[in-house]
This record gives C-alpha cells, sequence and structure tokens, in this order.
C-alpha cells in the first residue's frame, strides 16, 4: 500500500505522522508524492508505524509475487 493511500485511510495528516516517525512533514509529503525514496532506517519506521502495511515494496513499485501476473 501507498502512504499517501495508508494515511488517507486512517485519517492522518503528513504532519502528525511525521512527528510519529520523528521525521519532517516535507520528507513524509516527498515520499507521498514519489519524489524520494526513504532511507532504510525511516523505511523501518514506517513499516513499524503503519503495522507492515506500507513496506519498501510501496516506494519502489514493484509488483507483488501474490498477486497473479497474467
Amino acid at each position: 500500500m501507498k502512504l499517501e493511500t495508508y494515511l488517507a485511510q486512517v485519517a492522518v495528516k503528513q504532519k502528525d505522522f511525521a512527528e510519529e516517525i520523528g521525521d519532517g512533514p516535507h520528507n513524509i509529503n516527498r515520499y507521498c508524492r514519489g519524489h524520494r525514496i526513504p532511507k532504510p532506517s525511516v523505511m523501518r519506521k514506517i513499516y513499524t508505524a503503519t503495522g507492515g502495511l506500507v513496506d519498501a515494496n510501496s516506494f519502489y513499485d514493484l509488483p507483488s509475487l501474490l498477486t497473479p501476473t497474467g
């Protein structure tokens, strides 16, 4: 799941999520827009804070191995 989608579903503002994981709101905005990929340490915080719903694949647009590909 994309970070932007997750934040919308749980009704959390980017600014609040940034505070929760200890990152700047401008970085969260860049992650949501796809203009920046989080460093591994930040990616772990995002993964943990979202209960694993937002993972590294969410930032790289890799296909899921669980999704059949015609």
